[in-house]
């Protein structure tokens, strides 16, 4: 279960925002923080208004921390396929650049040059 405390406080913490500036900034008192950490629950408009603030997608303050671990180990996964990937082409790429040269060796040699 997703635990609104750990995740406005991570979020809060990684930013360096003091929470006197944010429950200021979207609006409501510290006391009412208080009791959105209680509830585990949040009014939609104030998740807007952090995202809006903020400039994060409304899901940030709503995720998983394992969630958030699996997508940053997909992100890496597909990373490093993307480089593999990057490294077979700049090879394709040599090789067409060299198969070009000789294309243009052997019209060089047909021209008489």
């Amino acid at each position: 279960m997703v635990r609104l405390e750990k995740n406005i406080k991570k979020f809060l913490k990684d930013r360096g925002i003091q929470l006197k500036d944010f429950v200021e900034a979207i609006g409501i008192s510290q006391a009412n923080i208080y009791n959105i950490y209680e509830r585990n629950s949040i009014e939609t408009k104030y998740l807007e208004k952090t995202a809006e603030i903020y400039k994060v997608p409304i899901y940030h303050l709503l995720l998983d921390e394992n969630l958030e671990k699996v997508n940053k180990e997909i992100e890496n996964s597909r990373i490093k396929e993307l480089t593999k990937d990057l490294k077979h082409c700049s090879k394709e790429v040599d090789l067409l650049r060299e198969l070009l040269d000789s294309k243009n060796e052997i019209i060089d040699n047909l021209r008489g040059k």
